[in-house]
């Protein structure tokens, strides 16, 4: 009886141990399978975004029109899905925006008319601090990203003045995709009613070259004489955005890239995923 009573405990606590040891082994490898099936959601969310920069690239790259602007195949963002999740691509032209790189020369001379449309955007004090820090120990700088503005001293800039700036280009603004708030310093003698003529026009038809501006009398021969030299019709620097969400992960894919031609090289590069 002695025996039988101390074997019934032993045999109780084991049972236990090893009922805890299956459990939390059990336990590990559910652990290890959503861990495995979360990685390969995400492995395939990356290839996906991937997949919509390359796809958009290659659009553009298509795109041998002399002009750039509504009605091209990379002009409009698309949305797609793959299995479960959901895809968003879109194009954005650097050359719709202001280079502030362009507002020194690489000799360190202002660039005067990069600079006025500067005072206009970010107001002159804001922009004679970036000269400074592009002149800077006689070494004329340039900035990587918009972001990188913010280590100018005594330089803060609002979010909105930031979205008609870019790194990129070579300071030329293509007038057929440039934003509201950009054409609003271009056409000074006009005004917003001058403004919503170059909007409403080249949705209709986009400009075919920068003497369009005049022939279509869309601006003003003092406007159009200060700024023809800075603009275009076509552009050569995209950003390029895709975003991939699924119930479970997020991705996204940013690529720059520079097109020559029936080509394109990548300037830029970065993925993000959650």
């Amino acid at each position: 009886m002695n025996q039988k009573g101390f074997i019934l405990p032993v045999v109780l606590i084991l049972s236990a141990l090893l009922t805890g040891t299956a459990l939390a082994w059990a336990g590990r490898q559910f652990h290890a399978y959503n861990r495995s099936i979360l990685n390969f959601t995400r492995l395939k969310a990356i290839h996906a975004a991937r997949s919509g920069v390359e796809w958009a690239r290659f659009r553009l790259e298509m795109d041998s029109r002399d002009i750039d602007g509504p009605g091209d195949m990379w002009y409009d963002p698309m949305t797609f899905r793959v299995g479960e999740m959901t895809v968003t691509v879109s194009v954005e032209d650097e050359q719709s925006k202001l280079n502030i790189n362009a507002l020194v020369y690489p000799s360190g001379e202002l660039n005067r008319r990069i600079s006025e449309i500067a005072d206009g955007l970010i107001t002159r004090p804001r922009r004679e601090a970036i000269t400074r820090f592009l002149r800077r120990e006689g070494v004329c700088r340039s900035f990587r990203s918009t972001g990188s503005l913010l280590r100018v001293p005594g330089f803060r800039a609002e979010t909105q003045s930031l979205s008609a700036i870019t790194v990129f280009g070579q300071g030329r603004i293509n007038i057929n995709t440039a934003s509201p708030e950009l054409l609003e310093i271009l056409v000074r003698s006009g005004g917003a009613e001058c403004v919503a003529g170059i909007v409403r026009e080249r949705e209709r038809e986009p400009f075919q070259s920068v003497f369009d501006l005049r022939s279509r009398s869309v601006m003003a021969e003092t406007d159009y004489m200060a700024w023809f030299p800075i603009l275009a019709v076509r552009s050569d620097v995209f950003s390029i955005h895709s975003s991939v969400k699924s119930e479970t992960v997020s991705a996204s894919t940013t690529m720059v890239i520079q097109r020559t031609g029936g080509k394109s090289v990548v300037l830029r590069y970065g993925e993000w995923m959650s």
